[in-house]
Formats: structure tokens, sequence, C-alpha cells
């Protein structure tokens, strides 16, 4: 089992990573489990691949003999200009719920209700990095549905059924995340065999 970090500090995509990814063998840590704290770095990105890319680097430089990867993530809006878009986690004060009345309220009455959730990943090592990007095809629905997922799974609807509706297998054969997710499994089992991939977390090496 090889281990890579997840810099994030959002539970939901630690527990989607970890479920795309250990089947694969490689095993997701948390900021907790590598002792770093207090990892909130401004995500100052004009595009998710931005953020993503100064997430892992930062990351790195604090851990800097372990495997790292950050995604950054969100939902554009067709009838809104792409809106929230890289603002989506702080598209308005509150919580998820309050986010996804604020994308309902200004979808009222719009006949087009195009939307992709957008995921992209950039991973880092001392000898290899890599960044990719994945889109998941959908639209917003006229009413908050389900128990599921977390951020704006309640609003989006793919093939008939909302994400918050899904199980988390049967999102993670259609999201976003999963996609990048299952491109980066890809580009790792191509280090793995180049022999560039540091085999486990050096846990002397901590904030």
């Amino acid at each position: 089992m090889r281990d890579i970090v997840l810099a994030t500090n959002n539970q939901g995509k630690l527990d989607e990573a970890r479920k795309i990814l250990l089947p694969r063998g490689y095993n997701v840590l948390s900021l907790k489990d590598v002792g770093v704290i207090n990892f909130n770095p401004e995500e100052i990105g004009e595009t998710f691949l931005d953020n993503a890319v100064l997430k892992a680097k930062l990351l790195l430089q604090l851990i800097p003999n372990s495997c790292v990867f950050a995604d950054d993530s969100g939902l554009e809006v067709e009838a809104l200009e792409d809106r929230p878009g890289v603002r989506s986690a702080r598209y308005c004060e509150g919580t998820d719920t309050d986010r996804c009345e604020k994308i309902l309220e200004e979808m009222q009455g719009k006949e087009n209700r195009k939307a992709a959730f957008v995921c992209s990943v950039a991973f880092y090592c001392k000898q290899v990095s890599f960044a990719l990007s994945a889109r998941c095809e959908g639209e917003i629905g006229t009413e908050m549905k389900g128990e599921n997922g977390f951020g704006y799974d309640p609003i989006f609807v793919r093939n008939g059924k909302c994400f918050g509706e899904m199980t988390q297998q049967e999102k993670n054969k259609c999201s976003h995340r999963a996609g990048a997710m299952l491109q980066m499994a890809n580009y790792l089992d191509d280090i793995v065999k180049k022999g560039l991939f540091l085999g486990s977390f050096e846990r002397d090496v901590r904030q």
C-alpha cells in the first residue's frame, strides 16, 4: 500500500478519495494523520487547477519527503455564467444548505438548467508532479433532495437522479471527483512502474 496525503480539511472529500483510491492500492492520509494543523491556504487562483496546484505545493513544503495531492472542485451553472465556479465553497456565508438555496433562488424561472461539476487534481512529490481535470455534466434540480453527499449534491441531477439521493457507490461511477481520482490513479501506476513514487509517508517528518 502506498501513502499519499490529501490537502483538505473536508471530510467528505477525504472519504470519497479513500473509497476510490484504496482499491487501487493507494492509502489516502489526512492532514491530521501526518500532524499538519491549521492548513487553510487562501484559494486565490483564477481556476480550479490553479487552486489545486497552490494547495499541493504548499503541503509539500510542510512534508517534503512525502507524496501529496490536492483537489479543487465546484459547480458551474450555465445560466449563471458558470457561477459559482471557483467560489463554490464561498458563494455565500453560511452552510452548504444556504449555498444550495441561493442557487435555487437564482435559478427560479430559468429554462436552461444545464450545470457541471468540475474537479481538478494536482499531485506533487520530490521526483514528479502532474495535474489534471474532470467534468460531470448534469443539471440543477428544482429543490433539494437526498441526505447523502455534501456541498451542492442535493441540487445536482444527473440522468434523472440527484447526487444527494445516490449511494457513494453510485456517485463514484459518474462523479467529477471519481473521474479525476481514477485518472490520477492511472498516472500514479505509471509513476510506480518508473520507480519515482516514495513508498510511504515518512513519519519522522512533521510540522
